[in-house]
């Protein structure tokens, strides 16, 4: 994993620096930061972050009047999930609840408060074997996990059986989302059980944009 920070561009803040980037100026933004899954990333720059998920899910948090936000894009509920037995415990942010903790600290830390923050969900998809039954359990964690904490969501696109490319601008908390071919599943599930594979920097051709 490269740990130098981008060049050309903005840094990013310190802990992400591992975090891929490059320059870009499409959609209007100065960077482009792509997250894998157990990564998350904040910013309070003129970015955009992106991901895919399959049976994954990512969590936008964002503070508009702060103009702070970040994604984060985990695999499995927690790490006493039965699905977890053979993942390396020490990618502590592929469970979904220390990649919620640390992405709600992070954004507070960096600006955002917390009577302010707005959440909007993604993926858990119900693709094939075990990912199905793991997109389930996925979409169930983010949600209790957020109504425990006395969080709501403004928005949501969960489960279906879809992959889902996913778009999102921090400072406005804007979200573009696109559904990718079903063809698309097994290379998707592959890359999630993975955790290793890097995403093309052009989205397969999917269904139609949806903006949330």
């Amino acid at each position: 994993m490269n740990t130098q920070p981008a060049k050309g561009i903005a840094p990013c803040l310190p802990q992400f620096n591992g975090i891929k980037r490059y320059a870009s100026k499409a959609y209007g933004v100065e960077s482009v930061a792509k997250i894998m899954p157990g990564e998350y990333y904040v910013s309070y720059r003129n970015e955009m972050i992106m991901t895919v998920l399959g049976s994954c899910i990512s969590v936008c948090v964002y503070d508009e009047a702060a103009q702070v936000g970040g994604m984060n894009h985990f695999m499995l509920p927690d790490k006493n999930s039965r699905a977890s037995s053979n993942c390396d415990l020490s990618q502590s942010a592929i469970y979904g609840n220390y990649a919620m903790e640390k992405l709600i600290n992070d954004v507070m830390f960096n600006g955002g408060k917390r009577d302010r923050l707005r959440f909007k969900l993604f993926g858990g998809a119900s693709l094939m074997g075990a990912s199905s039954v793991v997109g389930e359990q996925n979409v169930q964690f983010v949600k209790h996990y957020l109504r425990a904490e006395g969080f709501r969501w403004c928005a949501e696109d969960l489960g279906k059986g879809h992959p889902r490319w996913v778009k999102f601008f921090p400072m406005s908390g804007k979200v573009q989302l696109k559904y990718l071919p079903v063809e698309e599943s097994q290379h998707i599930v592959e890359e999630e059980s993975q955790a290793k594979k890097t995403v093309d920097n052009t989205a397969p051709d999917g269904g139609d944009l949806e903006l949330f």
